[in-house]
């Protein structure tokens, strides 16, 4: 479990207690998804937002990014189709 948690450190470029944290609340809620947003610039994880479906992704999307919308000039998701209308 911890060479993945430091492999993914080096993927995302966060530290591992951020890592760990995150694989902790994870496993500890049981099994559910998230969405992340996060800087493919900076490298950086910018928040987390519970669940994938539509509601989840539109409500991480309005609180965080809304004010910043603007500045965003891509958006990269995987093929679920929560992300992808929504988006």
């Amino acid at each position: 479990m911890t060479k993945n948690q430091t492999k993914t450190e080096k993927l995302l470029r966060s530290k591992f207690d951020k890592v760990n944290r995150i694989l902790h609340r994870s496993v500890a809620r049981g099994h559910s998804c998230a969405t992340i947003a996060s800087d493919t610039t900076r490298g950086v994880v910018i928040d987390i937002g519970e669940g994938r479906g539509k509601v989840s992704t539109k409500m991480l999307l309005n609180c965080l990014l809304a004010a910043k919308m603007e500045m965003i000039t891509t958006i990269t998701t995987d093929m679920w189709t929560g992300y992808i209308t929504t988006v």
